[in-house]
């Protein structure tokens, strides 16, 4: 996918359709490789990692709207920012994938959208 915030555009990333996720998050890394802007909230939402376990240092951040592009398909997005590995940059939930229609996003390589 590619990504634009700021008047830069176009910026490779890796991201995971995850469809036991709840909310939207980036790689802290990759937040500040790219030099994201980002608020910070005033209550820590809580972040669970795949066993169901509290991500404890996990920021109190959230990203600025990232515009997300794979093909002529478009979302902004906004992103609680934490700490995860270097397979993926941002993470996308399940409700994301509803919404844009996501197909066939199981298969390596291929995915399409019938969403607008």
């Amino acid at each position: 996918m590619l990504t634009s915030f700021q008047g830069i555009e176009n910026i490779p990333a890796r991201v995971l359709l995850d469809s036991g996720r709840t909310t939207s998050v980036a790689s802290e890394q990759w937040i500040e490789k790219h030099n994201v802007s980002f608020g910070t909230c005033k209550e820590q939402k809580e972040i669970q990692n795949c066993a169901g376990d509290t991500v404890e240092d996990c920021e109190w951040c959230y990203t600025i709207p990232i515009t997300c592009q794979h093909a002529d398909h478009y979302s902004k997005e906004t992103f609680e920012i934490g700490p995860m590995e270097d397979s993926c940059n941002p993470i996308l939930p399940y409700r994301w994938i509803v919404k844009h229609e996501a197909k066939e996003f199981g298969y390596v390589g291929i995915i399409s959208f019938e969403s607008k």
